[in-house]
């Protein structure tokens, strides 16, 4: 059974999920929103708004992941909130995109959940070698 966290431990992870949500704006706006608002000169230039939307919130999810690795995949569900908020909310502006607003959703939520467990783990493998942390 795990630990309830001290006051403190519990305030760090607060705030940082503050800012994670805070962070997740950025992206959200420039990434996200700029992905499905934008109109596509084909399925390259989609293709690449996809990767560019995954890389964002991959690099997201590895930097929070690395910083409180006990939250590991978690992370990607705050920062991802900001970026279902555009989409849903541009959804009821622009309905025929809902399956576009869904996949690029999904890339964001999917690739910030696999950069956080994946920096958790980077964190965990670090501190675990003799003078890790």
């Amino acid at each position: 059974m795990e630990r309830e966290p001290s006051g403190r431990r519990l305030v760090r992870r607060a705030a940082l999920a503050v800012v994670a949500v805070l962070a997740g704006i950025l992206p959200a706006f420039f990434l996200v929103f700029n992905s499905v608002f934008t109109d596509s000169g084909g399925p390259g230039e989609r293709a690449f708004a996809f990767l560019l939307v995954g890389i964002g919130y991959g690099i997201l999810g590895l930097v929070f992941g690395w910083l409180e690795p006990h939250e590991r995949w978690r992370w990607g569900l705050w920062w991802a909130a900001a970026a279902v908020v555009i989409l849903v909310w541009y959804t009821t502006r622009e309905p025929q995109l809902v399956v576009l607003n869904f996949i690029v959703g999904l890339i964001a939520l999917l690739a910030g959940m696999g950069g956080g467990e994946f920096g958790s783990r980077l964190r965990a493998r670090r501190d675990a070698r003799p003078g890790g942390a």
